[in-house]
């Protein structure tokens, strides 16, 4: 094979590889944007006191009416944690509250 045939064999291998790892690279970034928290994992600390006057199903049902449905259909880039957390706040038998999704999208609430 001649230098011509030889470098536009070259070009179109490489230009091949990096189409395929485009298409990969916007497939997996497509799965992950639409990709919903399966769990939401609820951890009440109390201070002091042994008595818990909030259970996990009141915090649940907090998280259900702020977004006005179940949080397990919610995508996770489209969950607003900042408001989420503001409006946990403002219940009055909540002191503090952090709200998070960690990196396997798992949503965690600390109140």
């Amino acid at each position: 094979m001649n230098k011509r045939v030889k470098g536009l064999v070259v070009i179109t291998v490489n230009l091949f590889i990096l189409i395929i790892i485009g298409i990969l690279w916007m497939q997996s970034i497509k799965r992950q944007r639409v990709q919903k928290s399966q769990t939401l994992s609820v951890r009440i600390i109390t201070s002091g006191s042994n008595e818990k006057l909030l259970e996990t199903k009141d915090i649940v049902s907090w998280f259900n009416e702020f977004y006005k449905k179940d949080i397990r259909k919610i995508p996770v880039y489209a969950l607003d944690l900042k408001r989420l957390e503001e409006y946990i706040l403002s219940q009055s038998l909540v002191k503090r509250a952090d709200i998070y999704v960690d990196g396997k999208n798992l949503l965690h609430a600390d109140i």
